[in-house]
């Protein structure tokens, strides 16, 4: 992970992201891993991550590039974390700890994990606004989720296999597939994206996976 100094252009710091446990075990140590997803810096001096494929999440200082502090999570995270204040007045960083194995190896998981940082002493939020915060919450958990859907059982046809084979396989597992609804357009623009970052599906199975996805998941 490299840090630009914008003023100058220059590199302020360089720090390896990620590990390899089976370098690790024999003393090679600090060798970075492949990689993919983004980063948050806080108004602390934190930088947090994931992105490695050695299923780790991680938190940096931002001034000088130290690891501050590591954490092993279910898979590994390649999604930007998201940083928030909670109703109780303490800060969360929270990164999906999803997908994982195919290409970048690694486990497999569709896990929401979120941290706490330290219980500092904070002034309390204005009555009115945890007030605010908490009918914004209600109300969340009231309106209809769009979007998001249950995970489906894909129905046991010719095409499920080829559905498994190159949906399931690489940055994620066949329910962040399953969760998702669209129209016959939609999922062939979304084989598309998949084959482009190398999806294993051949020219002569590209409209049975989409007949397939769009008659099993169709946009409601």
């Amino acid at each position: 992970m490299i840090a630009i100094d914008l003023a100058t252009g220059d590199v302020k710091w360089r720090s390896p992201l990620g590990r390899i446990d089976e370098l690790d075990k024999i003393g090679v140590h600090d060798t970075g891993s492949i990689n993919m997803g983004g980063s948050i810096a806080t108004a602390g001096d934190l930088v947090f991550i994931g992105a490695a494929n050695d299923s780790r999440f991680r938190a940096y200082h931002s001034g000088t590039g130290k690891l501050l502090w590591e954490v092993k999570v279910e898979a590994s995270a390649h999604t930007s974390p998201i940083t928030y204040l909670g109703r109780d007045g303490r800060q969360y960083v929270t990164v999906m700890a999803a997908g994982g194995g195919g290409f970048l190896g690694g486990g497999s998981s569709n896990t929401l994990v979120a941290f706490a940082l330290p219980d500092v002493k904070r002034k309390p939020l204005p009555v009115s606004v945890s007030r605010a915060v908490a009918a914004a919450a209600a109300k969340l958990r009231n309106e209809p989720k769009v979007g998001a859907f249950t995970p489906v059982t894909l129905p046991p046809t010719a095409a499920r296999a080829l559905a498994n084979r190159t949906c399931g396989v690489g940055c994620h597992s066949i329910e962040v597939v399953t969760t998702q609804r669209h129209s016959a357009a939609e999922w062939k623009d979304l084989v598309q994206n998949m084959i482009a970052r190398g999806a294993p599906v051949k020219d002569n199975e590209v409209q049975a996976l989409v007949d397939y996805l769009a008659a099993t998941l169709p946009r409601q």
